[in-house]
């Protein structure tokens, strides 16, 4: 195997510290790859070229780790942890649009239907977001988030299961999220 360390990777002009991790891959028949990495800083900011209409004017100082792992054996798999520590940041309103299916009619519902009809951004104190590949077909998501001006503390989980599997690997290629060529 061939393995590669990084420091501070980062998109162009980011004042945050970056991503600092180790990737390694072996070729051939029995191939595999290795990604694990420290979120030193990454800003919610950063990551709004990736989905401008969700993200722009979005901000907060994420922390965490990610890994990932695929080979020819077995299902690849896949672990987020980030979280944005206080003071929070901000966000825009339509992204509690897209929790408003996954939430009971309660009190946390009309909390989160509140934000989307009166703001265009939500100030939020602390966020977390874990999600692990269970399976090349599965998902698991936690949120958690506060936004004091709504009284609003949320945490939801959901496992998200797709028809097909290596669904998600095929998703993030066409998103661009990562791209492997062998020549």
């Amino acid at each position: 195997p061939v393995q590669f360390d990084y420091y501070g990777a980062r998109t162009l002009g980011s004042i945050f510290e970056g991503i600092d991790g180790t990737a390694e891959i072996k070729l051939g028949e029995d191939w595999s790859f290795r990604m694990k990495g420290n979120v030193r800083g990454m800003g919610l900011e950063d990551l709004a070229l990736f989905n401008p209409a969700q993200l722009a004017g979005s901000s907060g100082k994420l922390s965490g780790d990610i890994t990932l792992t695929s080979d020819a054996r077995q299902d690849p798999a896949f672990g987020l942890r980030l979280r944005v520590e206080r003071p929070g940041g901000n966000l825009q309103a339509r992204f509690f649009d897209a929790l408003l299916p996954y939430l009971p009619q309660a009190p946390n519902r009309t909390q989160v239907e509140k934000i989307t009809a009166r703001a265009r951004f939500v100030a939020y104190r602390e966020a977390a977001l874990t999600m692990e590949l269970l399976e090349s077909d599965r998902i698991k998501v936690f949120l958690h988030i506060i936004v004091p001006e709504y009284n609003l503390v949320l945490n939801l989980n959901l496992e998200i299961r797709v028809d097909e599997k290596n669904a998600f690997s095929q998703l993030a290629a066409l998103l661009g999220l990562f791209e492997v060529t062998l020549s």
